[in-house]
């Protein structure tokens, strides 16, 4: 309720008298009309524009406006920022119908925009618990001072599906800080559009191979990925067991089965397992962000078929463009950032 507390001293309601004794007072006393602003809690502009009409008129009350009257008391805008604040989500007539009051819908904009609460598009993300926040906290600073992210191969699977995602509006202050709060996202979910399951590699030498990966991914598939894609990519691009092995966390990946063949076949301390619903802090989910935008602005696609050939067109035509490397290594390099931005999130979600 941070924009309801505050809400009698936001733009758009006129300045009172005790307000323009106090702008002359301080101005009297050569503070800066910034300074003047933040201490009375008005815009810049404001304390410029009566300042201006003051020297102008010489007038300490404000004429008479030539517009219309104001169609909401300050308790009505109160009750209209409440509202939005209860549930995001609502839309303009639901704020409506909540905060009780006969407006159009465009005046409610109005006054959410005047309190500094705006209309975006809903990141969608993983839905966090405790658990796993405290999980992404522990990661991110068990690795604050890892220096060998160059030595790092990240490993992926990414499902591609046709059609078009359905976007959510949300009320929510302007700025990429609130994007990500878990009050203002949408949680992925499952669509049951036809699909098609990749597995791809990539480190700072560029973008390696990309899998199809046909029928269900179990433990076994991964194993057989790892034995005749992943080890060729590495003897090929690092030195002898020079390298760190970036998985995510997810079930497959940390089953019994694949468990035991990488405790045989990797060295103690080579794997890294970031915690689980963490992709951004997978520098590979980029790439899958950039390859989804340009299968879908290929068109539509008849079969499963053609929409691997479109991911695969994507994904080679991205490894073409970058061939001095530096679209992998600039998103390798921002693993530092990244881990210092869960911190900051206290394990919550970055702008990633």
């Amino acid at each position: 309720m941070e924009f309801a507390e505050n809400i009698y001293w936001k733009n758009g309601q006129p300045i009172d008298e005790r307000e323009r004794n106090l702008i002359l007072l301080f101005h009297g006393q050569n503070y800066s009309d910034q300074d003047i602003a933040r201490m009375i809690g008005r815009d810049v502009r404001t304390v410029k524009n009566w300042l201006q009409k003051f020297h102008t008129t010489g007038k300490m009350h404000a004429g008479k406006g030539s517009g219309r009257p104001r169609k909401t008391t300050r308790d009505q805008d109160l009750d209209i920022v409440i509202a939005a604040n209860a549930d995001p989500f609502r839309t303009r007539l639901e704020i409506k119908r909540a905060s009780r009051v006969n407006l159009h819908v465009k005046t409610i904009s109005k006054r959410l925009k005047e309190n500094g609460i705006f209309c975006r598009v809903s990141r969608i993300k993983e839905s966090l618990s405790a658990g796993h926040r405290a999980a992404r906290m522990h990661f991110s600073q068990n690795f604050a001072n890892f220096n060998e992210w160059h030595n790092t191969v990240f490993v992926d699977e990414a499902t591609f599906q046709t059609g078009h995602a359905v976007q959510t509006l949300v009320w929510r202050p302007i700025g990429l800080h609130t994007a990500y709060q878990e009050q203002y996202i949408t949680p992925k979910a499952q669509s049951g559009r036809k699909s098609v399951s990749v597995f791809g590699i990539m480190s700072a030498r560029g973008l390696g191979p990309l899998i199809r990966i046909n029928g269900r991914f179990n433990s076994e598939k991964y194993i057989d990925i790892i034995n005749n894609t992943v080890l060729p990519y590495v003897e090929d691009e690092f030195p002898a067991e020079n390298f760190y092995y970036y998985q995510d966390n997810s079930p497959i990946h940390r089953s019994r089965i694949v468990t035991q063949w990488l405790d045989r076949n990797f060295i103690p301390g080579q794997l890294v397992r970031p915690p689980p619903k963490s992709p951004d802090i997978n520098p590979i989910e980029n790439v899958w962000g950039m390859q989804k935008i340009r299968v879908a602005d290929s068109g539509l696609y008849d079969s499963e078929d053609e929409l691997w050939l479109s991911i695969a067109d994507a994904w080679n035509d991205i490894r073409d463009r970058d061939n001095d490397n530096t679209l992998c290594i600039n998103l390798i390099n921002s693993m530092p950032r990244r881990l210092q931005l869960v911190r900051e999130a206290n394990g919550g979600h970055t702008k990633y």
